[in-house]
């Protein structure tokens, strides 16, 4: 399979597994790998070494360090009609084991948007007492 481009685009800047990947096929590896998007061979590494994140996108390997930026790329420009599409699947089969992580996320994700909410009602709040007062001298 030739590369997709000529050189490395870039590692990600939106993956939020372990802080920057994305981790689609939750795999790393210390073997020997190619990055299927721009072609350039990584040699296999030790054992003890955290190994490479290795991600899919269109069928090809992706070394996320490499070229996870592709990824970045596909999020901005699609991820709300991703997300939609998504939870009507969600919407339509609830029970399906393959919607487990989104049912812990959206746990995660709702109780700290509340949070969120009641800190930026409470500046609000205050901001209208103080507003209160100076139209009040």
């Amino acid at each position: 399979m030739s590369p997709m481009v000529k050189r490395s685009l870039g590692e990600s800047e939106l993956g939020d597994y372990a802080g920057k990947y994305w981790n689609n096929l939750c795999r790393s590896t210390t073997s020997a790998v190619t990055c299927q998007i721009c072609g350039k061979e990584y040699p296999e590494l030790p054992e003890s070494d955290d190994g490479l994140m290795i991600s899919v996108f269109l069928g090809r390997e992706v070394v996320e360090d490499c070229c996870g930026a592709i990824l970045d790329r596909v999020y901005r420009e699609s991820c709300k009609e991703f997300a939609c599409r998504y939870l009507q699947e969600f919407a339509d089969n609830p029970t399906d084991s393959r919607f487990y992580e989104l049912i812990c996320e959206l746990k995660r994700s709702t109780s700290r948007a509340i949070k969120k909410m009641a800190e930026v009602s409470s500046d609000v709040e205050e901001a209208a007492r103080h507003l209160q007062g100076i139209n009040q001298k």
